[in-house]
Formats: structure tokens, sequence, C-alpha cells
């Protein structure tokens, strides 16, 4: 049963998401490697930790290891924080979590991706390419990780030029959902939803 909480900014929506006191949080901060201050990483692991949540760092920019593999499938949740998910898609099928990724979901892994860690799921990467740097890396395609069937634009302001020509250029192609960084969106495998997350 698929399980997804994708946020742009402020986290209020995760401590119900998740839902279970001291819960085993993977806590993957490798899209924000190519970033020399990691603010938003430390925001982030901070809030985790002030909610009572168990931290174990797994980092993703290498080949995964057994010990990462069952840090994963012992973990209630995979937290995915920001940073450059052009980046951050060429680490997940580099190393193959891109293949393991989708069992681990389905089979109960509550999911909870950070801007970058959210837009990586959708079917495609091509509507950011103006909101993010595609050439700090190279990739095969544009193609994400389609384990939801939308792409996720964070950071959405009404009235902001750029993101009004994404949604224009793109919205024929690609189910586009803008959220700002007071909402979140729940995904299920029944639906979806935007929902408050004000902290």
């Amino acid at each position: 049963m698929k399980s997804i909480l994708l946020v742009s900014g402020e986290l209020g929506a995760v401590p119900d998401f998740i839902g279970k006191a001291k819960a085993k949080v993977a806590f993957v901060p490798t899209a924000a490697d190519l970033d020399e201050d990691k603010w938003y990483v430390e925001r982030d692991r901070a809030f985790l930790a002030e909610n009572g949540f168990d931290i174990t760092e797994v980092q993703i920019s290498r080949k995964l290891s057994a010990q990462a593999i069952t840090v994963l499938r012992a973990a209630d949740v995979l937290y995915v924080t920001g940073g450059n998910t052009f980046y951050l898609l060429k680490m997940f099928l580099d190393n193959g979590l891109s293949q393991v990724l989708p069992e681990l979901v389905e089979n109960g892994l509550k999911y909870i991706g950070a801007s970058a860690g959210a837009v990586v799921l959708g079917p495609s990467l091509a509507p950011i390419q103006k909101l993010d740097n595609p050439s700090a890396v190279t990739l095969p395609s544009f193609d994400g990780l389609s384990l939801i069937d939308f792409v996720p634009l964070p950071h959405y302001t009404k009235g902001n030029k750029l993101y009004e020509q994404i949604l224009q250029e793109f919205e024929k192609d690609f189910d586009l959902v803008p959220f700002t960084d007071k909402q979140a969106i729940v995904v299920s495998s029944a639906d979806r939803r935007v929902v408050t997350s004000a902290q």
C-alpha cells in the first residue's frame, strides 16, 4: 500500500503522516551534496529529532551497501531531502535504489520527499529544468522514477512568472501539481490530496 508525503518547505504535515511515536526514519541528504550551505537539511533533521523520531542517516551517493539496504528495510519511513533533483535522480539510478524503492514503498515503507525528494518520484524532471540545474550531471533522459503519476512543483507562489511559464509549457504533456511551502501532497494507492503543512 503506497504511502507518500511530498513537502515543499514547512514540515507541519510530517508528524501526523508518520503517525508512530519514535518511528525509525532513514534520512537521505544526498540531493544536497552539491550545496555548500545545507541549512535546509539541518532544519529537516532537527525537526525530525525534535519530534522524537529515531533518525539514521543513509548516503546513497555511493553504491548501496548491504548495511544501507538493511537500514532501509528496517525503517518505518524514508525521508529524502531537497537539493539538486537531477543529481538525486542520477544517484538513484547509479546505485540501484531506483530498482529497490518501488518494492519497499509497496511493502509499507512510508516515503517523505522534500522538494527534490518529491520531484524525483514523478514521471519526468523536464518541467523543472528552469527551477533547478540539470547541467550538474549527465542523465540518459529526464524520465523520473514514476512512483507517482504527476509532476509536483514545490515552492510555488501565485503570480510567479517562471512557474506560470512552466505550467503553460508543460500542462499538455504532464499532470502538474504546484504547491506552496506551506502545503504538502499526500499520496496513497487510491488518491492524492493537497493538505496544509504550515508549522
